[in-house]
């Protein structure tokens, strides 16, 4: 009996962790999404009202609307063919996570991709997005 409330406890109390885990993980996934659809509308939802960007060795901070263009530029000249999210981390003292994938366009151009995501508010916003030519 003592051990079966003790399972009990265990599995109320790491539930909630391993759920709430999940959908950390899953917002990351949701973006690698959007990503390989190239689908800026979709992407630009999970942007924060400034963004970092960098596009092979240009960089910067732009709105969320200057981000847009900049992006809907980009996949004009770069349809994506697939995106693969490779390696997945996070900070839980700054409250973010990474994702780090490989994006192949249909012209068989390969762009290593990073973006940095944080809890603003409680929602996850894109801080940062960089593609460099692999």
């Amino acid at each position: 009996m003592k051990m079966q409330m003790r399972n009990m406890l265990f599995i109320g109390l790491a539930l909630p962790v391993f759920i709430f885990g999940q959908v950390k993980v899953d917002i990351l996934n949701d973006i690698a999404a959007t990503i390989k659809s190239g689908n800026v509308k979709e992407i630009s939802k999970f942007f924060d009202s400034n963004i970092e960007i960098t596009l092979l060795d240009e960089e910067g901070t732009y709105s969320k609307a200057q981000a847009e263009q900049i992006l809907i530029d980009f996949f004009g000249k770069n349809t994506p063919k697939s995106f693969e999210l490779m390696h997945t981390g996070g900070s839980s003292k700054e409250n973010s996570k990474f994702g780090i994938g490989i994006l192949t366009t249909t012209k068989g151009v390969t762009y290593r991709t990073y973006f940095l995501v944080r809890e603003i508010n409680g929602k996850q916003l894109i801080q940062e997005l960089r593609f460099e030519e692999d």
